[in-house]
């Protein structure tokens, strides 16, 4: 440094500090979304995972018109008023396409394996940010307080998978949980609903925490 300061002055320094930097270096530095163990963003392993099953393109072209249809017909039903927070004065979500039909999404390329794949931008997941909240406590404790419970904890298990399976991962611990339930002879949830939860993302350990309510 003070020989570029003798050579140059102050600019000769600043050049001196900026010597073999790069454009990269200064950027911002976005998070990936492929899984660090495999390589593979979810698309692509779920593109997999459908051609094995044999689930064809129109199949699922068919069940994102419906999921679509249904989920604009809730809103406009008003089965979510009181449920999302107003974000600058709405509360309608954007990745919804009600018009949607299934000429329209067939018409659309494969977004991850290409050109062969059955995934696009259609029937796939939209990328997103969201949060949401919970609040647990015993059915004692909630009542103590006036709280009226809207869903009880009856099980939970934790287990690891290999990555190469890790979309099925709810599958098979739900069927786990319903064996261990009919083990001890209590009725396998009944007609309460199973709602897996999932501490695992593509960009996170393949180790899952699974629970039914």
């Amino acid at each position: 440094m003070p020989k570029a300061m003798k050579k140059g002055g102050p600019l000769g320094a600043v050049r001196h500090l900026l010597k073999g930097l790069k454009g990269k270096d200064i950027s911002l530095e976005t998070p990936a979304i492929a899984n660090y163990t495999t390589g593979e963003v979810m698309g692509v392993s779920s593109d997999r995972l459908y051609a094995k099953f044999g689930v064809s393109r129109l199949e699922q072209d068919t069940f994102t018109v419906r999921s679509h249809t249904l989920a604009g017909k809730a809103h406009s039903d008003g089965w979510y008023d009181g449920e999302v927070i107003p974000y600058k004065g709405s509360t309608g979500e954007n990745g919804i396409k009600a018009d949607s039909t299934v000429e329209k999404v067939g018409k659309l390329k494969p977004a991850f394996i290409k050109p062969h794949g059955t995934h696009t931008a259609a029937n796939s997941s939209f990328l997103t940010d969201g949060a949401s909240a919970s609040l647990i406590m015993s059915e004692a404790r909630a009542l103590e307080l006036g709280f009226k419970p809207m869903a009880y904890i009856r099980d939970w298990s934790f287990k690891s998978c290999d990555v190469s399976s890790i979309l099925l991962f709810q599958t098979s611990l739900v069927h786990f949980l319903i064996r261990f339930a009919t083990a001890i002879r209590r009725a396998p949830f009944g007609s309460d609903v199973l709602l897996p939860r999932s501490t695992n993302t593509q960009q996170s350990q393949p180790r899952i925490r699974h629970w039914c309510i």
